[in-house]
Order: C-alpha cells, then structure tokens, then sequence
C-alpha cells in the first residue's frame, strides 16, 4: 500500500515537472525571440544580442543564425537542468515510510 501511494507521488511530481519545464521552456524561447526581433529592427544591442549590422561586422564569423541558435541551445539546456533539478528535490521529499 506505501509502495502504491510513493508510486503515485512520484508520478504526478514527474508529471508537474514536465509540464512546468515545458512551460517555462516556451515562456523562455518566446522572449529570446522576442529580444533577438528587437535588436534586429533598431539594430541596437541594448537586448545583449547583435543585431544584424553588429552580427555582419563579426570578426569570428558567426551570423545572427548561429548566435541564436547557441542562445537557444543554451535557454533550453538551463530551463531542462533547473527543471530536473526541482523534480529531484520534490521527488526525494515524498516521504517513503
């Protein structure tokens, strides 16, 4: 019956975590969008991204495409180990006796 009931727990901990990652996830992505589309139209880095006059004159060679590419790799990497990392402490809280 415990078994049963810390099973159960574990579930639904597992459940509301994937659910808030991919929440956060989307909320995270759409305002790295949104940052990137504003520092394209004013061409400003106020945003910390180039905009595409700043992402022509890079020295490495890197375009605006692999900037945000890099930017979002990052975003989901952080959202996904932040998100596991609140679903291992809900998880090890589930009292087990």
């Amino acid at each position: 019956m415990n078994k049963a009931r810390v099973e159960t727990r574990y579930v639904e901990i597992e459940n509301e975590a994937d659910k808030n990652i991919r929440a956060q996830l989307a909320a995270a992505i759409d305002s790295l969008r949104a940052a990137k589309a504003r520092a394209d139209s004013s061409g400003s880095d106020a945003t910390g991204l180039p905009g595409i006059t700043n992402a022509a004159s890079d020295t490495y060679g890197a375009g605006a495409a692999s900037i945000m590419d890099d930017a979002l790799i990052c975003t989901e990497n952080t959202v996904k180990a932040q998100g596991w990392l609140d679903w291992y402490s809900a998880a090890s809280a589930v009292a087990r006796q």
